[in-house]
């Protein structure tokens, strides 16, 4: 089985100095010294490469830095010998060319290829993992029956080719169409999973990204039941492939984080560099007053599209009074959707008239979907929220 190395920016660095990975037609080697984002996605080899977004991240020593790739030398001595009945002139020729056949042939496959990471076929199951919530679950089989309780798992299960194994889903499904009539297994109140309508469902999956009272007996029962909260964009790509590992789609769950943060790389590269990036209040809850702190994966699209989160807490959604949303004086004010209804209603607020983003007029609102879910159209909020950060000058 091939070797593959994992660079993830955000989260870890991989520091291989002087290493050398042989398989197939490349052999390679890395050393030490730049930003670990600057390699290439995929290193078809043995030792393969993907990262996790395209989020900037400190540089701590020992980095990745540079891909010295040759043709192994069982490789070549093969072909010299296919040419033993050659003058000497022409089969040190003859070798030459051989060597950069495989290069390029190594080089194409290189530059082609798109995954981020080992496969997972049917064939790799048993999968067991420890979710977000701690829990070591195993799924013994590729799941045929699966409980989404989440739409951005929808979204992802759906972009995976795996919709058509949905049996059962949360309240709030809106895309795509199809997950809209989807049998719903939640409670009376239609936020609440309800144990019995899963169980009913005969899941061989359960995946959520909450936790609560209703999982123990599920699990009591033998339903594996996988928690997945994604806190940041790196959070939400790894959720992905998790995905994919988990219903035997891999190289699908790859090729879509490859796209994902391509996508993210394209919105950042669009934005002004060493600008200063203006202070963005989003609100995420009017009654009372909630915003998205730099710590919670709404703060991470800001920051990833070139604002500065505020405010900081420890708490991803902290509660927000009046004195301190005007200490904190944002540059632009973004509303979900379902908060605001409208940004007639938040400027007329009491002491919002002295917000900055009110007197500038920098109050905006945006798509709850596209702001509260970290899934395949992540991207497409993290594009909604820099486009307007790019019209803004900061003071």
């Amino acid at each position: 089985m091939s070797s593959y190395l994992t660079v993830s920016p955000l989260l870890r660095y991989l520091a291989a100095s002087g290493s050398t990975y042989r398989s197939g037609l490349l052999s390679v080697a890395l050393s030490t010294g730049s930003p670990a984002w600057e390699l290439p996605s995929t290193l078809p080899c043995g030792a393969r490469t993907f990262l996790d977004t395209g989020l900037p991240a400190p540089r701590p020593p020992g980095q990745l830095q540079t891909i010295i790739i040759a043709p192994p030398v069982s490789r070549l001595g093969s072909r010299d010998e296919s040419v033993q009945t050659v003058t000497r002139r022409n089969r040190i020729l003859v070798a030459a060319v051989a060597a950069g056949l495989l290069l390029v042939t190594g080089l194409f496959v290189l530059v082609t290829s798109r995954s981020d990471g080992p496969p997972s076929a049917v064939g790799d199951f048993p999968v067991t993992m420890v979710d977000d919530a701690g829990t070591t679950v195993t799924v013994t089989a590729a799941p045929q029956r699966i409980v989404s309780l989440a739409p951005h798992i929808t979204e992802t299960l759906f972009a995976l080719g795996a919709g058509e194994r949905i049996v059962g889903v949360a309240a709030g499904e809106t895309h795509p169409p199809a997950a809209s009539t989807l049998p719903r297994v939640v409670a009376d109140d239609g936020l609440t999973p309800d144990p019995n309508a899963i169980v009913q469902a005969r899941p061989d999956l359960v995946l959520t990204a909450t936790t609560g009272d209703w999982i123990e007996p599920l699990r009591t029962a033998g339903f594996p039941v996988i928690t997945l909260t994604a806190s940041d964009v790196g959070d939400a790509l790894k959720d992905m492939r998790s995905i994919g590992r988990l219903t035997g789609e891999g190289q699908a769950a790859s090729e879509l984080v490859s796209e994902t943060r391509q996508g993210i790389r394209a919105v950042r590269s669009a934005s002004t560099p060493n600008q200063v990036a203006p202070k963005v209040f989003v609100e995420v809850f009017s009654e009372p007053l909630m915003g998205a702190a730099s710590e919670s994966f709404v703060g991470s699209l800001v920051m990833a599209a070139g604002g500065k989160a505020v405010p900081e807490s420890g708490d991803p959604y902290p509660g927000v009074g009046l004195d301190q949303l005007n200490e904190l004086d944002p540059d632009i004010y973004l509303a979900a959707a379902s908060s605001a209804v409208t940004i007639e209603r938040i400027t007329a607020r009491p002491g919002f008239s002295g917000l900055r983003a009110v007197r500038e007029q920098r109050v905006h609102l945006i798509s709850d979907e596209l702001l509260f879910r970290p899934g395949p159209r992540m991207v497409e909020g993290l594009e909604a929220i820099a486009s307007i950060i790019r019209e803004t000058e900061p003071a």
